[in-house]
């Protein structure tokens, strides 16, 4: 026959039960968060590129893949600054010292595409703790549409201009040819 347990043996199995709920508790909790955080991080509505300060990727969205074309392996093989155009690129250094003195900087940028179109991008840029190490968060945000408008405006106030000039002449003109 086997030995009943005593009271305190039996208060001690409780304990343990009750750190082991506990602990599942919190592994359930620490789950749906990460889910959360990564269901905000891949439905972004901008690319996010998180880079560490020797400028190795940490992490990229699936915006970032899918609007310049790569595949998330080759974006996380990839330095921010393969990212921009090499026009663009030669200003990283300044950039990077800026965003080290201020800790966030916001600029506009052209991002290369895999296929070789370039996309007019706003980044803003923020100095972030990832994994317990400093590291840089960039969202980068399609500016196209805004520098479409853009052009179309300056477009449309140019010829305003010049048919005011036009007009201006017309109206000089008019009174010597009136007849009194």
């Amino acid at each position: 026959m086997t030995e009943k347990p005593t009271y305190e043996e039996l208060e001690k199995k409780i304990q343990q039960l009750e750190r082991v709920e506990s602990v599942c508790k919190k592994a359930e909790t620490l789950r749906k968060s990460e889910e959360k955080f990564r269901m905000l991080f891949d439905k972004a509505g901008d690319s996010i590129f998180i880079h560490d300060e020797q400028a190795r990727m940490l992490a990229v969205n699936f915006l970032a893949c899918d609007r310049l074309g790569y595949t998330h392996a080759e974006l996380m093989s990839m330095k921010p600054n393969q990212l921009d155009t090499q026009e663009e690129a030669l200003q990283m250094p300044d950039r990077f010292a800026r965003l080290m003195e201020q800790g966030s900087i916001t600029f506009e940028t052209h991002h290369q595409c895999k296929d070789g179109l370039t996309i007019p991008v706003e980044v803003n840029s923020r100095l972030i703790t990832w994994d317990d190490q400093p590291a840089v968060m960039n969202i980068a945000r399609d500016i196209t549409e805004r520098k479409q408008a853009e052009e179309a405006k300056e477009r449309s106030e140019k010829i305003l201009k010049q048919t005011l000039s036009e007009l201006e002449v017309i109206i000089n003109a008019l009174p010597g040819m009136v007849a009194v």
